[in-house]
């Protein structure tokens, strides 16, 4: 009887040294499995500030180029908008010069 009862824990000693040695490889799993996905969060982080980033300066450019555009246009629009006002001075002056000279003709 005694031998079963030494041959039962011997069994149980087996089973438990290959449970314990079972639980540690699972558990270094676990950690190398959590360093895994720490390190691709840290990665997919840095890919997302740095996406960011780049996205914040390609739309600075732009809004930089467009109020260039802009203010180029406004430039060339008040430039023409001067030359018109000039020419209508310029034609209303020509206009009051004809009339007055006609005045002094007729008197």
């Amino acid at each position: 009887m005694l031998d079963k009862h030494d041959k039962a824990g011997i069994a149980v000693e087996e089973t438990a040294e290959v449970l314990t040695s079972n639980m540690k490889k699972m558990e270094t799993a676990v950690e190398q499995l959590a360093g895994n996905w720490g390190n691709s969060a840290s990665q997919l982080s840095d890919k997302l500030v740095k996406t960011i980033a780049d996205l914040e300066e390609r739309f600075g450019t732009k809004l930089q180029d467009m109020t260039q555009s802009q203010q180029s246009n406004i430039s060339e629009l008040k430039s023409t908008f001067d030359q018109q006002i000039e020419t209508v001075q310029g034609k209303l002056a020509d206009s009051q010069s004809s009339s007055e000279a006609e005045e002094q003709q007729q008197k």
